[in-house]
């Protein structure tokens, strides 16, 4: 029996005061209506404890009873149509009654035992049921299911059940997708609004593939429920392109467009939610241009605002290729602003300019940003900016950390009277956090927590201090700007300071307003992230994981480590030196098993590189191999295990990674093929074997693969390959197949061509000419420095010096502003060159102006190869002098020129005052410059002061170069002393043959003979000389034994011969005198012009005084040959006397 509602309201108050709490609950529960009617009404309740009671029945009854009362209502963000309690008859109340008991909120009850009833119930007493009855109350109930392995067994149900309409064939209506055999599919009883509604719960639970498998149910050809105009699955689409919209894995974002393909093939023309929808799964990029487009073909739809906000709003997202387009999506957000909408009579709205707002703040047009913001404001059409424009303006200058300017902006938000919210406030801390400002950042969150942050932002940026502010007790803190605080603090490593902010969080000294009340903050997951994130010992991490497990005893406010937390504690074990493994490899573990985490990719991937910082390349791929059945290893996983098996040299492992990838299609990075040419030069794998297995390999790469910025370092690898075993016409092809060169593998091939032997100086120029433009190079033209100092090396080393000249003219001049566009080693080779050249001259005029010409400081092997070339010169000098005085043209006069001893002393002298060190073989140029020109006392005083300098000792070729210059002036006993010197330092310094023979010639000029032949006869002694040596006989068929003066001097010549013969008079004789004496003279020390001076010299001492007959041999002119009578004959003639 129903009542009228005041006689239901009057018998509840009596039963209520009269504590009959039970029928009053009866009633409350017959008509849902009533209770609606109830907690609207006016009436107070003066029983405190049935006021309470019924009370709080009103609360659970409308939970049950509201789904049935309200025509429209939402769950989720997603509208749930429900049926009307007027539309209810008794003839259906018992179904009602049944299906709120067995398929509502039942306990006790599981979800697939109240599905499986309701669907008994369906088909057992369908022909007392009406479809939109069925449709719209049946799965009501399932619309707040979290079991998504149930939600997904429902929707397989609707989809392949089939219902006998049985009795029901007598209908004068069928449901449409009624069979001949008189059934009917499940799916068929739901109307499109409910069909829609699956649509959008399946799409708020992210089952994205249920969902689309629905979608393809309701449009196949086997279900013959499509109406003809095929209108309510525009909405179907819509729902579910905007639930593939809002996901975040990219790759179902991608299949929004996918069913707007879909819909072209079924001939559903699509409606302006649709394409917005659509917009909103692009992020940006030439995608978002592209459709404009295909939008543009569609008759049916008319370009609006929205669609034209949603299209501008897209280039706000970051693409996941973040490429050189995406970097200029603003441009193309503004001219869809400047041209197309003014073409189409679009005017801009409210959102238009926070869209863009929002697209500047991306790209960091911060100035763009404020002049499109001030041009708003003074379109009187659009009106003052709304909140939102203000949020996107601050989010722009936030992004970018201009927080004086974010600052300025919320004071001039409460100059026009614009409402400030914690948000706003928020952006200006997150400006502070990205600038590093991080002490100023806390003082605002002070500010805010003490009600005077407004007044705070004043004195920071304004010059009135005075100001007061009503609604400054308004803004305080939230959560969010305790997290941007302590971010702040972590991006400076203000550890202390963070750790002191998030004590006093969890003290609860920070509130914030929510509902109009003040409530205590508590720190959340991402405050204790942002705290682990800050950590360097693991133990410490695992102290903070056990207090975040303790805060489930905290019934207000639990928390959980999610994968987030794993994953920077996980890096920090990577970062931790040395890196801890184990530790990784059990906090993996732990997630699982004591936190019920099902670890992520992010998780892997920190274990990985673990490994790989560790070493460790066997773990990382065993964890690779491990996370495979649980989830899909992303780029940055392989890079790692790739990187692992690099630096172990294991490249048959990181060739088999390469392949799983690619079989994959995971995406290849730079990484990926870096770790590959690791791999390859580290393997003990013949050079020749990797250079084919490389180049197979880079036949399988697809042209976009084959980028330079992608696998340069398989082109860098296999260009050095081929030039480190001698095959540069190979490497010469690798570099000819790049499409777009970089500077590495430019410099590769130069090098290739300035190592080779002979070095392949014109290829060099040629490839430094028509390679002038490369990625990622900074010199003129954008040759980079490294190459182009290859391809002097390479001209310099075949001495074209004026290659190498015109090079360094052309490409390495540098302004003072820039970097210099040359390295020093081309400065150096191109001095060396000019040195070897005979040009000086160029050497030191080069050297001179390295600073001021080319930004260049010169180093110790700059001055080392000048004073080399200064060296050369003097010598060259000193030949030409000795040429002329043997040709005896007593009229020759030399060329005024440089003395290039006193440039080589000049130059000695500057590097002392740069402090640079001199290297020992620098010294020995200049002692040795010192000797040509022969200025014997400073080549002394040079050797002298090496010795009191402890930094570099004279070595053996000092001490010679000083003992030359000694020859040359004629200092017999100063050559002596620093002999003697040598003996008594022996080492590395002991006198050899060179040392000798200056000596000896000194001697002689002094006339010490005697003196002479002693130091001849110790050096004989010492093994410093050794004149005898094995040699064939002018017949060449017998080896005999001769004296051999290669390389002696006029006076060591003299003294060996005169020791050779007078040892014919003792008992013990050097030579045997029964045997011819064979004596090889060559060209001997000092020869020029392929004529011996030997020759005359030992056969005027063999005939002047011993008086001994000496023969030229006919088939050795090198030779003399002294035969054995006439050394007996000597022998007897001075024995006798």
């Amino acid at each position: 029996m129903k009542f009228p509602p005041v006689t239901r309201f009057l018998l509840v108050l009596l039963f209520t005061l009269s504590s009959d709490i039970h029928n009053s609950l009866h009633l409350f529960s017959l008509d849902a209506r009533f209770c609606w009617e109830i907690k609207h009404s006016r009436v107070a309740f003066v029983h405190s404890f049935q006021f309470r009671v019924i009370t709080t029945h009103f609360h659970s009854s409308l939970r049950r009873t509201t789904r049935a009362t309200q025509n429209t209502l939402y769950y989720d963000q997603f509208k749930v149509t429900s049926i009307s309690s007027k539309s209810r008859n008794e003839k259906n109340h018992n179904y009602y009654r049944k299906d709120i008991a067995y398929s509502g909120r039942a306990s006790g009850v599981d979800e697939t035992s109240q599905w499986n009833h309701f669907l008994t119930y369906i088909l057992d007493n369908y022909s007392q049921i009406k479809t939109h009855k069925i449709s719209r109350q049946g799965l009501f109930h399932f619309q707040k299911m979290e079991n998504e392995p149930f939600l997904q067994e429902m929707i397989q149900d609707i989809i392949s059940l089939q219902i006998d309409l049985g009795s029901a064939r007598t209908r004068t209506s069928r449901p449409n997708g009624t069979k001949d055999d008189g059934k009917v599919y499940f799916a068929s009883l739901l109307t499109p609004r409910d069909q829609t509604d699956i649509i959008r719960l399946l799409g708020s639970r992210q089952l994205y593939e249920t969902m689309h498998c629905f979608l393809n149910f309701l449009t196949s050809s086997r279900n013959n429920i499509l109406p003809q105009n095929h209108r309510h699955f525009q909405y179907a689409y819509a729902a579910a392109i905007s639930a593939l919209a809002q996901s975040s894995d990219q790759k179902y974002r991608r299949k929004a467009i996918s069913l707007l393909d879909e819909m072209d093939k079924l001939g559903i023309e699509p409606n302006s939610y649709v394409i917005t929808a659509v917009f909103l799964s692009i992020d940006g990029g030439i995608a978002v241009r592209e459709m404009l487009k295909r939008v543009r073909s569609y008759k049916t739809i008319q370009i609006d605002i929205h669609i034209y906000n949603a299209a501008i709003y897209a280039f706000s997202r970051t693409p996941t290729n973040n490429n050189q387009s995406s970097m200029n999506d603003w441009q193309s957000a503004l001219a869809i602003f400047r041209r197309e909408m003014p073409k189409d009579g679009v005017k801009p709205n409210q959102q238009t300019y926070a869209s863009l707002l929002q697209a500047f703040a991306k790209s960091g047009q911060i100035k763009v940003a404020l002049s499109l913001f001030d041009e708003m404001r003074n379109t009187p059409s659009v009106g003052k900016p709304s909140v939102k424009v203000w949020s996107a303006l601050l989010r722009a200058c936030s992004l970018a950390g201009d927080w004086k300017r974010t600052i300025k902006l919320v004071l001039a938000m409460n100059e026009e009277k614009v409402d400030i919210n914690v948000l706003h406030l928020n952006y200006v801390l997150a400006a502070l956090a990205k600038s590093g400002n991080d002490i100023l950042a806390f003082d605002l969150l002070n500010a805010m927590q003490n009600k005077a942050a407004l007044s705070f932002l004043y004195r920071t940026c304004a010059d009135n201090v005075s100001r007061e502010f009503s609604s400054e007790d308004r803004i305080l803190p939230d959560l969010v700007s305790i997290n941007t605080v302590l971010t702040a603090f972590a991006e400076k490593h203000n550890k202390s300071k963070a750790m002191s902010l998030f004590h006093e969080v969890q003290e609860g000294k920070h509130t914030a307003r929510k509902d109009y009340k003040c409530v205590v903050i508590k720190p959340d997951i991402v405050s204790y992230n942002t705290i682990l994130s800050m950590f360097e010992d693991p133990r410490d991490v695992v102290s903070l994981l056990y207090e975040i497990r303790m805060t489930r005893r905290n019934r207000n406010n639990p928390l959980k480590p999610t994968c987030q937390t794993y994953t920077n504690a996980i890096s920090i074990c990577s970062r931790c030196n040395p890196p801890d493994l184990s530790m990784a490899l059990e906090l993996l573990k732990d997630a699982e098993t004591k936190d019920g985490l099902i670890p992520n990719v992010f998780m892997y991937s920190a274990t990985i590189w673990t490994a790989e910082r560790s070493g460790n390349a066997t773990i990382a791929l065993n964890v690779l191999n491990l996370m495979k059945p649980k989830c899909k290893p992303n780029t940055i996983c392989y890079d790692g295990v790739m990187s692992a098996l690099g630096k172990q040299g294991m490249i048959e492992e990181a060739m088999k990674v390469f392949y799983e990838m690619k079989n994959d299609n995971i995406p290849l990075s730079r990484n990926t093929f870096q770790g590959l040419a690791t791999a390859a030069s580290r393997s003990s794998v013949e050079m020749e074997v990797l250079l084919n297995n490389l180049r197979k390999l880079l036949t399988m790469l697809s042209e976009d693969e084959k980028r330079v910025e992608l696998c340069g370092s398989i082109y860098n690898f296999l260009i050095l390959g081929y030039g480190s075993i001698g095959k540069v016409e190979d490497a010469l092809y690798i570099f000819d197949s790049i499409r777009q060169t970089n500077s590495q593998c430019l410099s590769a091939i130069l090098y290739v061509c300035s190592t080779s032997h002979p070095a392949r100086w014109e290829d060099a120029i040629t490839i430094i000419h028509s390679s002038d433009i490369v990625v990622g190079a900074q010199g003129p033209g954008k040759i980079e420095a490294m190459a182009l100092t290859y391809a002097i090396i390479a001209c310099s080393k075949e001495n074209e010096g004026d290659e190498a000249l015109n090079l360094l003219e052309l490409y390495g001049m540098a302004n003072n502003s820039e970097t210099p566009r040359v390295k020093v080693d081309a400065i150096n080779s191109v001095i060396a060159a000019a040195g070897r050249s005979g040009r000086p001259d160029i050497a030191v005029k080069t050297l001179n102006e390295m600073s001021t010409k080319f930004g260049l400081s010169p180093n110790e092997r700059t001055y080392r190869s000048a004073i080399v070339s200064c060296n050369q010169a003097e010598h060259e000098k000193k030949r030409q002098r000795d040429r002329s005085a043997m040709s005896s043209n007593l009229n020759y006069e030399e060329p005024l020129s440089f003395e290039y001893w006193e440039v080589a002393l000049s130059l000695l002298r500057r590097m002392r005052e740069d402090d640079i060190h001199p290297s020992t073989q620098t010294y020995t140029s200049v002692i040795s410059s010192c000797e040509a020109a022969g200025q014997w006392q400073r080549a002394l005083g040079i050797l002298r002061s090496m010795t009191q300098n402890q930094m570099h000792k004279p070595n053996l070729f000092c001490f010679n170069a000083a003992l030359a210059a000694c020859e040359k002036g004629n200092a017999w006993l100063e050559a002596v002393e620093l002999y003697e010197r040598m003996k008594a330092e022996g080492g590395a310094v002991r006198p050899n043959f060179i040392s000798l023979n200056s000596l000896l010639i000194s001697l002689e000029k002094g006339e010490q003979r005697e003196l002479a032949e002693s130091i001849y006869k110790e050096a004989l002694l010492r093994k410093i000389v050794k004149p005898w040596k094995m040699t064939l006989d002018s017949v060449g068929s017998e080896h005999i034994k001769a004296m051999d003066l290669h390389q002696f001097s006029r006076p060591m010549a003299k003294i060996a011969v005169r020791n050779v013969i007078d040892s014919l008079l003792l008992k013990v004789p050097t030579h045997d005198a029964t045997n011819d004496l064979i004596i090889i003279i060559g060209k001997g020390h000092g020869s020029e012009d392929r004529k011996a001076k030997l020759m005359p010299v030992v056969r005027d001492i063999l005939t002047d005084e011993y008086d001994i007959e000496s023969n030229i041999e006919k088939s050795n002119v090198g030779r003399i040959r002294v035969k054995s009578e006439v050394l007996m004959q000597f022998v007897q003639r001075r024995s006798w006397k």
